[in-house]
């Protein structure tokens, strides 16, 4: 009996002693479990107005202010002034496209003799398309606004004759086509002329060079064109100053002069907007079929 009295309390002790190792155990598991949560909570720091540091506050840039000043001057300005500046803007843009317009897409032209009627009569003005040959070459029939031969300063309108490489005879009121190296010949049927030519209406050969056109007016009879242009330069290689009232005095004396290069060509004439009874396309294809 003794001997189980003392294992008994053997046993007591050693169960103590392991209760006492658990509970130290399990207070290590708590301080443990306490550590993590610390470590892994946000921590939160209150900066007050007072304390808060001058690199803590907003900067705001030099740009956006600029910008944000700019948007109030906006703001602040004078309705009437803000209307003035608007139409301003408008008309500058108005004035470079007409600008643009008329010196690479249009010719506004006008007429001032009557050497075109009646396919365009005196003082009519015309559109032109400058960009009608870019691709493409004139045809015969084609009525082209082009530089004056003989004084490049003026502008002169005409119908194309005659073809580069071509030889075009006038003979008693007629217009002969031969092709280049041919000996036959087409007449050319022109009934857009005004009236019966009878002035300056034969004994005139054009031999037209390469990259060159020959220009007549429709009213034959009162137009200065090639066969004009013809007789000046002749007067002026023989030394005769014949004063003519219907070309500018020139002093070239290059017989090729009467001719019209394709370079100098500016467009090609496509419509009549003035006077408005006179509205009307142009006939550029005169010898269709």
């Amino acid at each position: 009996m003794l001997d189980e009295k003392e294992k008994l309390e053997e046993n007591t002790e050693n169960t103590g002693v392991s209760e006492g190792v658990s509970s130290e155990s399990a207070s290590n598991e708590n301080v443990s479990s306490e550590n993590v949560l610390n470590e892994t909570e946000p921590v939160f720091e209150y900066i007050s107005e007072e304390t808060q540091k001058p690199e803590d506050t907003y900067q705001i840039s030099p740009e956006l202010e600029k910008a944000q000043d700019s948007k109030k001057n906006k703001k602040k300005m004078n309705p009437v002034v803000a209307e003035v500046l608007s139409w301003v803007k408008m008309i500058a843009i108005a004035f470079i496209l007409a600008v643009v317009i008329d010196n690479f897409i249009i010719i506004n032209a006008t007429v001032p003799t009557s050497s075109m009627e009646n396919t365009i009569m005196t003082g009519s003005r015309m559109i032109g398309f400058r960009f009608s040959y870019i691709f493409s070459k004139p045809e015969r029939g084609d009525i082209i606004i082009f530089k004056y031969p003989l004084d490049e300063s003026q502008t002169y309108v005409k119908r194309v004759i005659g073809l580069p490489g071509e030889t075009v005879v006038i003979e008693d009121g007629e217009v002969r086509i031969y092709e280049a190296g041919s000996d036959e010949y087409f007449v050319l049927e022109e009934d857009y002329l005004k009236e019966e030519w009878t002035i300056r209406n034969d004994g005139y050969e054009f031999n037209i060079p390469e990259g060159c056109y020959l220009v007549l007016g429709d009213n034959r009879n009162a137009s200065a064109d090639a066969r004009v242009w013809l007789q000046t330069i002749q007067d002026n290689i023989s030394g005769i100053n014949v004063y003519n009232e219907d070309i500018p005095e020139t002093t070239v004396t290059d017989l090729n002069a009467i001719y019209v290069a394709k370079d100098k060509i500016l467009g090609k004439a496509v419509f009549t907007y003035w006077p408005l009874d006179s509205i009307s396309l142009l006939n550029n294809d005169p010898y269709e079929d």
